[in-house]
């Protein structure tokens, strides 16, 4: 453990140096009391800023001037260097609004993250002219109410080692960022990368270097963990912490709607004489944009927005990138600004860090990951993004290629060839870092941007040139794979479509505070009669709502699906002859195959969400219909279609790619992913949608009809003259009675209440989306729609046994006989 008082020995130290220096003479009296502050700094090296850091005999401290006291500090940690496996250099472990408070001669540091100070971030309530920045005096009494009664947690407190002469107190900064700050700890990373931390070991963890700059001062510390086991015994973590001056002004907040998809930050304020009782405050992300000329309709920015490409990026792929970001521009411009958004080389100074919490950079993790990630710095009192760090993993090149190939190669002739020109992978990248670019500039996913468009639209060239494959590069609708080959489609590509122009354009344009809430409800509703224009985020109605989805496009999701499976059908058919007759030929077809059967599957699952689908609209009218169910008949055609794909498909088996490089279970692969959407056909959730609706007499299809015509599909081998079963219909046969047996066996079992709220902890859903989506049919008619279903199933079994085509047959459905019996009721 670290003490919490100033080392002792290291006083002594400093004391023994200074008694060194002095000629021999009488002793003096002994002196009394601690150290001085001129006395503990004698020899220091300090260098000025934000705070005063001092480095004396190898030691770190840190110098707080008195009038920082009361100040609101960002004091932000994320990942300099991990260990093999855990998350990547550059992720955020967390951000916290602190605040410095003396308490005699200790030194508090105040969370106020979790209860902002109402006056910081301004209210919808204050008079537009004021903007929320009131003196005391000027605020409502329930203001100050809320300030007064909210009491941020301490997160650390240290004592004071000495006081300058001008009120600065002097503390030992090995208390604030030596070891392991629960707020700022990475032991959840580790844990989730299977490093199980026993303990932190203060002999192996240490300050690296603190610098100082006129409104920051970043530590880099390294942090070793004892390990639970022996092979590793220790896990060594570098962290950078930064503490940063938050703007003397806080920019002037928007505040967040539904309707249109930005990252919230929220905080809690007292009613007002408007409303009664305490209201939750939610602000949306974005960064502070002024124009020089506030009078031109379109005016270049006081400060645009810069991002820097990071040294490490490979010089291959820097221009492809800077297009990525400056693609933005043309937003902006809907918003009333011309270059708003800058992409730049970084400074050649020795002291520029891409770590650097002031600045936004894109960074490139040589990391076998296939991802990217936008994360951004955020000021929560009023919403503003202070910095960004984008972090593109170079394996996420890999997954591009893959994509492109599977899907674009049926209508582009240059992507025929594996592996892919730097050309076609640049394009990819471009997508890749305008779509991390989006969240950082405040943008959440979109993901019914991507049924936005029909197949008519998507195969008609004037129409796909024109918008690409989706509204909103926000979406994940990456590829046109809906055009067939012959349709003429050249844009393949999403790029920023109609959505990111209307986001940016209601979240950046510079508005008059009278009229800004009214300007912003008229465009919402004009947005809300085009199609390309809605929003629909990751939240409790993308549960069950068909049209929100990733990896798909159209508005069609079963059309989508059948054209994209035929596209997928022409690339796996040339797979094999398109890649190296060499060891990278080998890699490239197991990679490319796995790519495509997650393809295959996210299309049928995407089909599969029609049945007991609800469809949202988010009018925010409480008089306006909010939720509609699926027609019947459309789940019905939904169900027959992913039934139908889930027959034996040599295509998906392709013999000549899958014997190249796994010589025994091939085909394991393509087992789990058909027991994957069987599963979906068969869960819980999907009965507990039918049941919500037959509750609700709208839309109803009986649980039991689902249920006996799933099974008629499932086993309509059994009604052929001569029944011949083939392995992977064997196996879905047996998982669909394994499964009804286990749901039955749970029936009366309710999801525990504490795997609710670990879950709610987890992902923020609500409880009833959490249960239905845990739940194996409790509480709907699920048994006595089995009993229905299996008491059909039976006789046809038998009947079948005595037509089976050959003994593996045979044998196969004198076993689901016999697991049948064994089942209840049966």
């Amino acid at each position: 453990m670290i003490s919490r008082r100033f080392s002792t020995l290291f006083l002594t130290a400093l004391l023994a140096t200074a008694a060194v220096a002095q000629p021999a003479q009488p002793a003096p009296a002994a002196q009394q009391g601690p150290p001085s502050y001129t006395q503990i700094l004698e020899g220091a090296q300090t260098q000025p800023g934000l705070l005063k850091v001092h480095l004396r005999a190898g030691h770190y401290l840190l110098e707080i001037p008195a009038d920082m006291f009361g100040q609101n500090l960002l004091w932000h940690a994320e990942l300099a260097a991990v260990p093999d496996g855990v998350a990547s250099p550059g992720a955020q472990i967390a951000s916290r609004v602190i605040r410095f408070e003396r308490r005699g001669n200790v030194v508090d540091i105040r969370d106020l993250s979790a209860a902002l100070d109402t006056r910081a971030a301004g209210s919808e309530n204050d008079p537009p002219e004021n903007d929320g920045m009131l003196p005391d005096h000027e605020l409502d009494p329930a203001d100050l109410a809320v300030s007064e009664a909210s009491v941020p947690p301490i997160l650390l407190s240290v004592e004071q080692i000495a006081q300058a002469p001008d009120g600065a107190a002097l503390i030992d900064a090995s208390r604030l960022f030596r070891g392991d700050v629960p707020d700022f700890s990475p032991q959840d990373e580790l844990e989730e990368a299977f490093y199980p931390v026993a303990g932190i070991d203060p002999d192996r963890s240490y300050i690296e270097r603190i610098v100082a700059h006129p409104n920051q001062v970043a530590a880099n510390t390294v942090v070793t963990y004892r390990l639970q086991r022996t092979q590793p015994s220790a896990a060594t973590v570098e962290i950078r912490h930064t503490l940063t001056a938050l703007p003397a002004q806080p920019m002037h907040p928007r505040a967040f709607d539904p309707r249109v998809g930005y990252f919230p930050v929220t905080y809690l304020e007292a009613g007002s004489s408007r409303e009664q009782g305490t209201v939750e405050r939610t602000l949306i992300t974005r960064y502070r944009l002024e124009k020089k000329d506030p009078s031109a309709a379109l005016s270049e920015p006081v400060k645009p927005i810069v991002y820097y490409i990071s040294p490490e990026v490979p010089v291959k792929w820097r221009s492809y990138m800077k297009q990525g970001i400056e693609d933005w521009n043309r937003a902006f411009e809907a918003a009333g600004f011309k270059n708003a958004i800058r992409a730049e080389d970084p400074p050649s100074t020795p002291d520029w860090n891409p770590a650097d919490t002031r600045v936004s950079v894109i960074r490139w993790l040589a990391q076998p990951v296939e991802n990217a990630m936008g994360p951004s710095i955020i000021d929560p009192r009023s919403g503003e993004i202070l910095a960004a760090h984008v972090l593109i993993y170079e394996d996420v090149l890999k997954l591009a290629q893959s994509l492109y190939y599977l899907l674009a190669s049926p209508n582009d002739p240059q992507a025929r060839t594996l592996p892919l020109s730097d050309e076609k992978i640049g394009q990819m990248l471009r997508y890749i870092v305008s779509h991390e670019v989006g969240h950082t500039l405040g943008l959440r996913h979109n993901h019914r941007a991507s049924q936005a468009l029909s197949t008519e639209q998507l195969r008609d060239p004037a129409s796909a040139d024109r918008f690409g494959p989706v509204a909103s590069i926000m979406s994940y609708g990456r590829i046109n794979y809906v055009a067939q080959p012959g349709d003429g489609v050249k844009r393949l590509i999403a790029e920023i479509g109609p959505y990111d122009l209307f986001a940016i354009r209601w979240g950046y344009t510079p508005l008059d505070a009278a009229t800004e809430r009214a300007t912003l409800e008229r465009w919402l509703d004009e947005a809300g009669r085009d199609p390309l224009l809605a929003f629909g985020g990751e939240d409790d109605a993308s549960v069950v709502d068909p049209t929100v989805l990733t990896e798909n496009i159209g508005s069609d999701r079963i059309e989508a699906a059948r054209l994209g499976l035929m596209n997928l059908e022409r690339s796996l058919g040339a797979l094999h002859g398109a890649v190296p007759n060499d060891r990278s030929g080998i890699e490239l077809l197991r990679s490319t195959y796995t790519s495509a059967l997650r393809l295959r599957e996210g299309w049928l699952a995407a089909a599969s969400k029609e049945i007991g689908g609800v469809v949202e609209h988010r009018t925010l009218r409480a008089r306006e219909t909010q939720f509609t169910r699926v027609p019947v008949a459309r789940q019905r055609e939904a169900l027959r279609f992913v039934l139908s794909q889930l027959k034996a498909s040599q295509t998906f088996l392709p013999a000549t790619v899958l014997n190249t490089y796994a010589p025994i279970g091939a085909s394991d692969e393509f087992v789990r992913s058909q027991r994957r959407l069987l599963m979906r056909l068969l869960s819980g959730q999907v009965y507990g949608q039918l049941s919500d609706a037959a509750l609700l007499g709208e839309n109803a299809w009986s649980l039991s009809d689902y249920l006996t015509e799933l099974q008629s599909g499932l086993f309509e081998e059994l009604g052929q003259p001569s029944v011949r079963i083939d392995p992977l219909r064997r196996d879905l046969q047996r998982l669909y009675l394994a499964t009804l047996q286990d749901q039955l066996a749970a029936y009366n079992e309710p999801v525990p209440d504490s795997v609710v709220r670990r879950v709610q902890a987890q992902t923020g859903m609500s409880a009833a989306v959490i249960r239905l989506s845990l739940s194996s049919g409790q509480g709907t008619d699920l048994r006595a729609a089995v009993r229905v279903a299996l008491g059909q199933l039976g006789p046809r079994l038998e009947q079948a046994v005595a037509n089976s085509a050959d003994s593996t047959t045979r044998a196969h459905l004198e076993d689901l006989r016999g697991v049948l019996a064994e089942l209840p009721g049966q």
